[in-house]
């Protein structure tokens, strides 16, 4: 009996470990924080309009250089590919995400031209009147 119940509480451990991992990394501005190595970019989603910052190892900020961004949203149906551009030290997009887009979208991401595509699936959040609400 009394290893069955440190089994339990080992696997009750165990569990609790993997979620707090899968639980999304905020960035300095609040956006979602995901590790595209060999930096940390971070999805900025304001009012339907995606940005992305960049930092290096350390969290310090990394202004866009030669990295390139593609977010695909599907809505209504139908997948729309929204490309980025710099704006100061930021990657923008060049359009708004559609009003009608899903809680699903696909970030892919070069941080050179001649490095490997990274593709992250983000979580949008939207509240009951279907605003973005990614950033709480």
């Amino acid at each position: 009996m009394k290893t069955l119940l440190i089994v339990i509480t080992s696997l009750c451990f165990a569990t609790l470990a993997i979620a707090a991992e899968k639980e999304d990394k905020h960035g300095p501005k609040g956006g979602e924080l995901l590790d595209a190595k060999p930096q940390q970019v971070e999805f900025i989603l304001d009012d339907h309009q995606a940005s992305i910052a960049l930092y290096d190892a350390a969290m310090n900020p990394v202004p866009a250089g030669e990295q390139t961004a593609v977010l695909w949203v599907e809505a209504e149906g139908k997948r729309t590919k929204i490309e980025f551009e710099k704006q100061g030290d930021l990657l923008v997009a060049k359009q708004p995400l559609p009003e009608e887009s899903g809680d699903r979208v696909m970030l892919q991401i070069k941080s050179a031209p001649d490095a490997k595509l990274q593709s992250f699936k983000i979580h949008l959040h939207h509240d009951e009147h279907g605003h973005d609400n990614h950033n709480h």
